[in-house]
């Protein structure tokens, strides 16, 4: 029987290929953090999740090929090139923050939700990116 360092191992390699990534230079190692200190239940739930993370550099002015395609109904993680200028911490916060909206199927299209359900919503993934150890800035918590 597998440990779980061993299941960890084997998720993290499947995330790749579950969810399609397009991500600049500078954002692998801070996804990689992320999911290095996510509890293994997260990850079996985000590797189920068929994620799309679309995290350009901060050359998005230009003409480029993506190596993502999107299916109607797939989720996607978006994480804006301005949040390299932020200390490493506050990335992972924020990419932990959007990661719990996953886990808390938070897909709800914006248009859609009630600014009451929109607060609420992000109140719960500031909650829970803080329960995994990470660091929400204070600038981006609801209620500040």
């Amino acid at each position: 029987m597998p440990s779980e360092r061993e299941d960890r191992d084997y998720y993290l390699a499947q995330l790749p290929d579950s969810g399609c990534f397009h991500l600049g230079q500078e954002f692998p190692t801070h996804l990689r953090s992320v999911l290095d200190q996510l509890p293994f239940s997260v990850l079996e739930k985000l590797v189920k999740s068929n994620l799309v993370f679309f995290a350009p550099d901060h050359q998005l002015g230009e003409v480029f090929t993506a190596n993502i395609s999107v299916d109607v109904g797939q989720i996607v993680v978006y994480l804006s090139p301005e949040l390299l200028a932020r200390p490493r911490n506050e990335i992972e916060g924020v990419i932990a923050h959007e990661l719990a909206h996953v886990v808390l199927d938070h897909t709800t299209p914006c248009c859609g939700a009630t600014v009451d359900l929109a607060l609420s919503d992000e109140r719960a993934a500031d909650e829970l990116a803080e329960s995994w150890g990470f660091l929400i800035p204070a600038d981006r918590k609801i209620g500040n």
